[in-house]
Protein backbone atom coordinates (compact mmCIF):
# COMPACT_ATOMS: atom_id res chain seq x y z
CA UNK A 1 0.00 0.00 0.00
CA UNK A 2 2.69 2.36 0.48
CA UNK A 3 4.16 1.32 -2.20
CA UNK A 4 1.19 2.49 -4.32
CA UNK A 5 1.15 6.07 -2.31
CA UNK A 6 4.66 6.66 -3.37
CA UNK A 7 3.78 5.88 -6.79
CA UNK A 8 0.64 8.05 -6.93
CA UNK A 9 2.58 10.73 -5.58
CA UNK A 10 5.88 10.78 -7.40
CA UNK A 11 3.68 10.56 -10.91
CA UNK A 12 1.55 13.74 -9.26
CA UNK A 13 4.42 15.61 -8.52
CA UNK A 14 6.11 14.77 -12.60
CA UNK A 15 2.74 16.21 -13.90
CA UNK A 16 2.33 19.28 -11.13
CA UNK A 17 6.23 20.35 -12.30
CA UNK A 18 5.27 19.53 -15.73
CA UNK A 19 2.63 22.03 -15.64
CA UNK A 20 4.62 24.76 -14.12
CA UNK A 21 7.70 24.18 -16.46
CA UNK A 22 4.80 24.61 -19.58
CA UNK A 23 3.31 27.45 -17.95
CA UNK A 24 6.60 29.30 -17.27
CA UNK A 25 7.37 28.96 -20.79
CA UNK A 26 4.08 30.51 -21.77
CA UNK A 27 4.29 33.16 -20.16
CA UNK A 28 7.54 34.19 -21.44
CA UNK A 29 5.85 35.35 -24.39
CA UNK A 30 3.74 38.16 -22.87
CA UNK A 31 5.32 41.56 -23.05
CA UNK A 32 6.69 42.46 -18.91
CA UNK A 33 5.72 46.03 -19.07
CA UNK A 34 1.93 44.84 -20.73
CA UNK A 35 -0.64 46.68 -19.70
CA UNK A 36 -3.93 45.10 -18.28
CA UNK A 37 -5.57 45.31 -21.40
CA UNK A 38 -2.50 43.39 -23.45
CA UNK A 39 -2.76 41.04 -20.70
CA UNK A 40 -6.33 40.25 -21.19
CA UNK A 41 -5.85 39.79 -24.48
CA UNK A 42 -2.54 37.90 -24.13
CA UNK A 43 -4.41 35.29 -21.73
CA UNK A 44 -7.32 34.58 -24.43
CA UNK A 45 -4.42 33.16 -26.76
CA UNK A 46 -3.45 30.81 -23.69
CA UNK A 47 -4.78 27.05 -23.30
CA UNK A 48 -8.17 27.59 -21.45
CA UNK A 49 -6.32 25.99 -18.38
CA UNK A 50 -4.88 29.23 -17.70
CA UNK A 51 -7.54 31.62 -19.09
CA UNK A 52 -9.35 31.93 -15.33
CA UNK A 53 -8.43 35.68 -14.58
CA UNK A 54 -11.07 36.38 -17.99
CA UNK A 55 -14.23 35.61 -15.46
CA UNK A 56 -16.13 38.09 -14.57
CA UNK A 57 -14.22 40.43 -16.78
CA UNK A 58 -17.36 42.19 -18.07
CA UNK A 59 -18.77 43.25 -14.95
CA UNK A 60 -15.37 44.47 -14.13
CA UNK A 61 -15.22 46.50 -16.80
CA UNK A 62 -18.83 47.89 -15.62
CA UNK A 63 -16.97 48.65 -12.03
CA UNK A 64 -14.18 50.56 -14.08
CA UNK A 65 -16.59 52.22 -16.06
CA UNK A 66 -18.83 53.46 -13.18
CA UNK A 67 -16.23 54.18 -11.11
CA UNK A 68 -14.38 56.71 -13.79
CA UNK A 69 -17.65 58.30 -14.21
CA UNK A 70 -17.03 59.89 -10.90
CA UNK A 71 -13.07 59.86 -10.53
CA UNK A 72 -12.08 60.21 -14.77
CA UNK A 73 -8.15 60.33 -14.42
CA UNK A 74 -6.87 56.74 -13.67
CA UNK A 75 -3.67 55.00 -13.48
CA UNK A 76 -2.78 51.86 -13.83
CA UNK A 77 0.16 49.59 -12.58
CA UNK A 78 1.38 46.05 -11.83
CA UNK A 79 2.59 45.62 -8.75
CA UNK A 80 2.67 43.56 -5.35
CA UNK A 81 0.84 43.52 -2.40
CA UNK A 82 0.55 42.91 1.57
CA UNK A 83 3.22 43.74 1.60
CA UNK A 84 4.01 45.23 -1.62
CA UNK A 85 4.08 48.71 -3.84
CA UNK A 86 0.30 48.83 -4.03
CA UNK A 87 0.61 48.96 0.18
CA UNK A 88 2.91 52.09 -0.35
CA UNK A 89 1.04 53.63 -3.65
CA UNK A 90 -2.29 53.45 -1.17
CA UNK A 91 0.21 54.85 2.00
CA UNK A 92 1.27 57.87 -0.04
CA UNK A 93 -2.45 58.30 -1.43
CA UNK A 94 -3.74 58.96 1.94
CA UNK A 95 -1.11 60.96 3.03
CA UNK A 96 -1.39 63.37 -0.06
CA UNK A 97 -5.00 63.22 -0.88
CA UNK A 98 -6.78 61.98 2.86
CA UNK A 99 -8.76 58.74 3.02
CA UNK A 100 -10.26 56.91 -0.08
CA UNK A 101 -13.50 57.62 -1.18
CA UNK A 102 -16.24 54.80 0.07
CA UNK A 103 -16.77 52.08 2.50
CA UNK A 104 -14.64 51.80 5.44
CA UNK A 105 -14.45 49.32 7.72
CA UNK A 106 -13.28 51.32 11.28
CA UNK A 107 -10.87 48.55 12.05
CA UNK A 108 -9.20 48.49 8.63
CA UNK A 109 -8.99 52.01 8.55
CA UNK A 110 -5.72 53.09 9.11
CA UNK A 111 -5.58 56.55 10.70
CA UNK A 112 -9.12 56.68 12.14
CA UNK A 113 -8.85 53.80 14.48
CA UNK A 114 -5.56 53.64 15.48
CA UNK A 115 -5.96 57.67 16.63
CA UNK A 116 -9.03 56.51 18.62
CA UNK A 117 -7.44 53.21 20.17
CA UNK A 118 -4.41 55.30 21.27
CA UNK A 119 -6.11 58.24 22.63
CA UNK A 120 -9.28 56.81 23.89
CA UNK A 121 -6.85 55.06 26.65
CA UNK A 122 -8.02 51.37 25.16
CA UNK A 123 -3.75 50.71 24.22
CA UNK A 124 -2.49 51.84 28.07
CA UNK A 125 -5.42 49.66 29.21
CA UNK A 126 -4.25 46.54 27.33
CA UNK A 127 -0.83 47.27 29.09
CA UNK A 128 -2.41 47.52 32.22
CA UNK A 129 -4.13 44.18 31.85
CA UNK A 130 -1.23 42.30 30.60
CA UNK A 131 0.41 42.91 33.81
CA UNK A 132 -1.44 40.06 35.05
CA UNK A 133 0.68 37.78 33.10
CA UNK A 134 3.55 38.56 34.77
CA UNK A 135 7.00 39.35 33.34
CA UNK A 136 7.50 37.53 30.17
CA UNK A 137 10.00 34.64 30.96
CA UNK A 138 12.75 32.84 28.98
CA UNK A 139 11.83 30.96 25.79
CA UNK A 140 13.94 28.46 26.92
CA UNK A 141 11.44 27.68 30.31
CA UNK A 142 9.36 25.87 27.69
CA UNK A 143 6.40 25.51 30.07
CA UNK A 144 6.47 28.71 31.65
CA UNK A 145 6.95 30.42 28.26
CA UNK A 146 3.86 28.15 26.71
CA UNK A 147 1.81 29.98 30.08
CA UNK A 148 2.73 32.96 29.89
CA UNK A 149 1.77 33.25 26.04
CA UNK A 150 -1.61 31.27 26.65
CA UNK A 151 -2.34 34.42 29.18
CA UNK A 152 -1.12 37.22 26.84
CA UNK A 153 -3.65 35.72 23.66
CA UNK A 154 -6.20 35.25 25.66
CA UNK A 155 -6.51 38.35 27.22
CA UNK A 156 -5.61 40.17 23.71
CA UNK A 157 -8.56 38.48 22.33
CA UNK A 158 -10.83 39.83 24.76
CA UNK A 159 -9.62 42.86 24.62
CA UNK A 160 -9.83 43.47 21.15
CA UNK A 161 -13.77 41.83 21.24
CA UNK A 162 -14.37 44.57 23.57
CA UNK A 163 -12.78 47.46 21.32
CA UNK A 164 -15.36 46.20 18.64
CA UNK A 165 -18.23 46.62 20.66
CA UNK A 166 -17.14 49.75 22.68
CA UNK A 167 -19.76 52.08 22.16
CA UNK A 168 -17.38 54.57 21.71
CA UNK A 169 -15.37 53.27 18.52
CA UNK A 170 -16.20 55.30 15.38
CA UNK A 171 -17.62 52.39 13.69
CA UNK A 172 -17.90 51.34 10.09
CA UNK A 173 -18.17 54.33 7.76
CA UNK A 174 -17.81 55.96 4.59
CA UNK A 175 -15.35 58.60 2.99
CA UNK A 176 -16.08 61.06 0.80
CA UNK A 177 -12.85 61.76 -0.59
CA UNK A 178 -10.85 62.25 -4.11
CA UNK A 179 -9.43 59.22 -5.17
CA UNK A 180 -9.88 55.20 -5.02
CA UNK A 181 -8.89 52.19 -6.08
CA UNK A 182 -10.58 49.03 -8.29
CA UNK A 183 -9.02 46.10 -8.24
CA UNK A 184 -8.13 44.32 -11.21
CA UNK A 185 -6.79 40.74 -11.57
CA UNK A 186 -3.70 38.98 -10.05
CA UNK A 187 -1.23 37.74 -12.02
CA UNK A 188 0.53 35.66 -9.39
CA UNK A 189 0.76 35.12 -5.82
CA UNK A 190 0.02 38.68 -3.89
CA UNK A 191 1.09 40.41 -7.67
CA UNK A 192 -1.40 42.06 -9.85
CA UNK A 193 -2.99 45.15 -11.60
CA UNK A 194 -4.95 48.17 -9.75
CA UNK A 195 -6.12 50.93 -11.14
CA UNK A 196 -5.69 54.26 -9.00
CA UNK A 197 -8.93 56.79 -9.90
CA UNK A 198 -8.43 60.58 -8.68
CA UNK A 199 -11.33 62.80 -9.16
CA UNK A 200 -8.38 65.56 -10.21
CA UNK A 201 -6.48 65.51 -13.12
CA UNK A 202 -2.94 67.62 -11.24
CA UNK A 203 -4.05 64.49 -8.26
CA UNK A 204 -3.54 62.06 -10.84
CA UNK A 205 -0.24 63.63 -12.85
CA UNK A 206 1.12 64.25 -9.17
CA UNK A 207 1.29 60.39 -8.23
CA UNK A 208 2.10 59.12 -12.02
CA UNK A 209 5.16 61.06 -11.93
CA UNK A 210 6.23 60.25 -8.15
CA UNK A 211 5.56 56.38 -8.77
CA UNK A 212 6.12 55.45 -12.83
CA UNK A 213 9.69 54.72 -11.99
CA UNK A 214 9.73 52.50 -9.51
CA UNK A 215 6.44 50.81 -10.98
CA UNK A 216 7.94 50.34 -14.48
CA UNK A 217 11.06 48.15 -12.64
Amino acid sequence: MKILTFFREFIRNIKVNYELLRHKKLWKNCPKNASFEEYMSYLKTLPEIYQWPLKGLDKLQETREKTRNEFPYVVTYKGGYNPGIHDDMEDWCREQFGDAHGECNWTECPYGYEYWYENSGMEALLDKKLEACGERPDRDDTKEWEEWRECGDRIIGDHFAMVEDHPDAPGDHSHKGRWKTVWLRKTGYDYGYQDYCFKNAEDAMFFKIFWDEDASR
